[in-house]
């Protein structure tokens, strides 16, 4: 709530004082989340691997007003950080069609996937039925679209990923967070912009 509560503050003064923060950087070298327009959903997705060994991956799915519909993350095992999101993507998928969510933006910072999907380069033979199976799902919705984004226009997914790495079984939330993620969802939220490279 303090959090909150600051960061509400914090967006209010910046917007009634944007001389102050304006800075030397261009419009190119600068990012942040965005949501997506009225009767679209958006699904961010991330995947990590620890240690070089193990892989997790998580997703959010965020409404018009930036509120979280439905985060997920799980433990993939020993794989690829492509195999942990590709793995993910389609698990968003599902899950955006369960919360009967028929227009789509999917983003992510992994560019291989995202062009693997929109057909732009060849998917290595490792996630081609990965693909197949996010393609079958993706043609049951009235409007969908992958696109890159990079890092730091998705923080809160790379928070909801590092949970997979805490639990052996998969883990939901409805409608809400874990409290880890509230600082990366509270910045998308009240931020303006930050810079690439940024690091929460």
């Amino acid at each position: 709530m303090v959090v909150h509560d600051a960061a509400s503050i914090g967006e209010n003064y910046r917007r009634n004082s944007p001389c102050l923060f304006k800075g030397p950087a261009s419009a190119s070298q600068v990012t942040r989340w965005l949501p997506p327009p009225a009767g679209f959903a958006k699904l961010n997705f991330d995947g990590s691997v620890v240690n070089n060994k193990k892989a997790a991956a998580g997703f959010i799915i965020r409404d018009h007003d930036g509120s979280p519909l439905f985060a997920g993350a799980r433990a993939i095992g020993h794989a690829s950080v492509s195999i942990a999101e590709g793995s993910v993507v389609r698990d968003g998928l599902y899950h955006a069609l369960l919360l009967n969510c028929r227009k789509l933006y999917v983003k992510g910072d992994s560019k291989l996937i995202i062009d693997s999907i929109n057909k732009k380069c060849a998917p290595p033979w490792r996630f081609r039925t990965l693909v197949k199976d996010i393609l079958s799902l993706a043609s049951n919705f009235e409007a969908v679209s992958f696109s890159y984004v990079p890092r730091e226009a998705n923080f809160v997914a790379d928070a909801v990923t590092n949970m997979g790495h805490r639990s052996s079984i998969p883990i939901t939330w409805s409608k809400k967070l874990p409290f880890s993620a509230l600082s990366a969802f509270n910045f998308d939220k009240f931020s303006s912009s930050c810079s690439r490279g940024f690091k929460l």
